[in-house]
């Protein structure tokens, strides 16, 4: 089982560097939430008036990438 081909990235705004890579299972439409500290938060809207709540967390300085 694979990713899909869609992904989000999230870069630093003043230098661009890759912070962290978003990817889900099947392709659908994300909202972007809010970012608190190293957290950024999406929403996904589902069937019947519900949604999912995703958060990733970023990587500090001096953490590998992955």
């Amino acid at each position: 089982m694979g990713w899909g081909n869609k992904a989000i990235e999230i870069r630093s705004v003043e230098t661009g560097h890759l912070d962290g890579v978003f990817m889900h299972k099947k392709a659908q439409k994300l909202k972007f939430l809010c970012d608190r500290n190293d957290k950024v938060f999406f929403s996904s809207a589902k069937g019947g008036g519900s949604c999912q709540i995703y958060f990733m967390t970023l990587n500090k300085p001096g953490m590998p990438n992955w």
